[in-house]
């Protein structure tokens, strides 16, 4: 019974002691997606949907760490989520800020400095979202920079009309306490 006991206190404090020492696993982050039909005033007056935005993105969370400077780095290009790259497709030719973005498929980052932040519209796709070359892009686009009074734990991106049905409104980011936001609209 003695011996019985031993062993099993033994199996209990080696058990303790690897889970102790076993390095935290943290999963992936999950993925978002954000999707609006754009409508055009068409004939008679009449608005029809001429085609969609649609950007999957990864969405981390701060968990208890610093977010601006740390987790979006200061002066260096960032993946603007986690993971594989942000893909921003759009089907029809847009206007984001003052930057002509022709329909197609791209890749979003960001760059954050101590004179403003830029979003970078990128033409390279599908790879992992720390694979950027600067040469691949096509328009770095200024952003505006808000403080947010209550902070958001998970990084988020919104499409929001300006209208209904949408043909104009504003791409915005949230993470931490600050929110980027530029206005877009369909190109003529």
């Amino acid at each position: 019974m003695t011996r019985t006991l031993f062993a099993l206190t033994l199996v209990a404090a080696l058990a303790s002691s690897a889970v102790a020492q076993a390095p935290v696993a943290v999963d992936a982050s999950p993925r978002g997606q954000v999707e609006l039909t754009v409508f055009a005033r068409g004939a008679n007056n009449r608005n029809a949907a001429v085609g969609k935005i649609h950007i999957d993105y990864g969405q981390p969370s701060a968990r208890g760490r610093a977010v601006a400077g740390n987790l979006i780095p200061m002066g260096q290009v960032w993946r603007l989520g986690a993971n594989a790259a942000t893909s921003f497709t759009t089907d029809i030719d847009l206007m984001i800020g003052a930057a002509r973005v022709p329909k197609g498929e791209y890749t979003l980052y960001s760059i954050q400095t101590a004179s403003g932040a830029q979003l970078i519209v990128n033409k390279q796709t599908k790879q992992w979202g720390t694979t950027y070359e600067q040469a691949q892009d096509l328009v770095r686009i200024p952003l505006k920079v808000e403080t947010l009074h209550q902070p958001i734990e998970t990084f988020a991106i919104w499409l929001s009309p300006a209208q209904q049905p949408a043909v104009a409104g504003d791409l915005r980011m949230a993470w931490g306490t600050v929110q980027y936001s530029v206005a877009w609209k369909a190109a003529q």
